[in-house]
């Protein structure tokens, strides 16, 4: 299991709960396993960039930034809240 699934569907179940205990300690396994598997389908929804995403990226980029910035401003595009 990937790291970025464990923080994804701990981050979906700390939403859902407001409880943040997520541990082996605290969570049966299978409780754990369905919140993996939401997890894995909202990382699987995110592998085609929007047009929003792509949009935030500047041509320049690819010269001047690292693969981190570049994916941190990719995220804060998709997680930009809709113009009214």
């Amino acid at each position: 299991m990937s790291e970025m699934v464990e923080w994804v569907a701990k981050a979906i179940y700390e939403c859902e709960y407001k409880f943040p205990e997520w541990s082996a300690e605290t969570l049966r396994e299978s409780t754990r396993k369905q919140y993996r598997d939401r997890a894995r389908a909202a990382i699987e929804a995110m592998r085609e960039p929007t047009d929003e995403m792509l949009s935030a990226l500047k041509e320049d980029w690819w010269d001047n930034e690292t693969p981190l910035t570049i994916w941190q401003a990719m995220i804060d595009a998709a997680l930009a809240k809709p113009a009214a």
